[in-house]
């Protein structure tokens, strides 16, 4: 019986070793891509006058406003939108494994004939784009500095380094077209108020 002890151990061992091999063989790849930006605490203002003033750029949460925006899902559905990430991609991400793959070959393809709704398919397959870029962005501040990394992990190497290149170009844009908008509406605040003293000195 004490003979046995022994044999069993490294039966129940070389099994343990045996299945956690299994399991690491049958778990993808992770590719993770990086990119890093800096983050200026630039308040814009256009001008100087009463009733307009920006202080984005000198607020103390500014830069953990700037996280979150990386973070959004507004971001992550232009990125979507932007790299056309399509249910075959989806798929794709979602399948990495062989076991995966060969169960969703063999499930039926379904598709909608008559073409009913298809814009609610297509918000639908936006917003699940959306949801795969967000779930598998970090955002890392890096400390005492202006710099923030973003990574993005997946499974499809050329997939990673495409979406972080876009999330970053999109941060970018988003952050140049809010300036424009504020840009314009100073000028259409200026124009009011000039209109306004004009009628005014008219009047006197």
């Amino acid at each position: 019986g004490k003979d046995l002890v022994p044999y069993v151990v490294a039966q129940v061992l070389g099994g343990v070793v045996a299945l956690a091999l299994l399991v690491t063989l049958m778990m993808p790849p992770i590719y993770r891509s990086t990119a890093t930006l800096q983050i200026d605490r630039e308040a814009l203002q256009a001008m100087q006058v009463e009733g307009f003033t920006s202080v984005e750029g000198g607020a103390p949460d500014f830069l953990t406003t700037q996280y979150e925006l990386l973070k959004s899902r507004t971001l992550a559905e232009r990125v979507a939108n932007e790299l056309q990430i399509d249910d075959a991609t989806l798929e794709r991400l979602q399948s990495a494994t062989w076991l995966q793959r060969a169960t969703a070959a063999l499930r039926p393809q379904g598709g909608d004939e008559d073409g009913e709704g298809a814009d609610a398919d297509e918000l639908d397959a936006l917003a699940s784009a959306g949801r795969i870029v967000r779930d598998n962005l970090t955002v890392e501040p890096v400390r005492n500095s202006r710099l923030v990394r973003i990574h993005f992990d997946s499974t499809l190497p050329a997939f990673s380094a495409r979406v972080v290149n876009a999330v970053a170009e999109g941060f970018i844009n988003s952050a140049i077209e809010r300036k424009f908008d504020a840009s314009s509406y100073a000028t259409r605040y200026l124009e009011e108020q000039l209109a306004l003293m004009k009628g005014r000195l008219e009047e006197s």
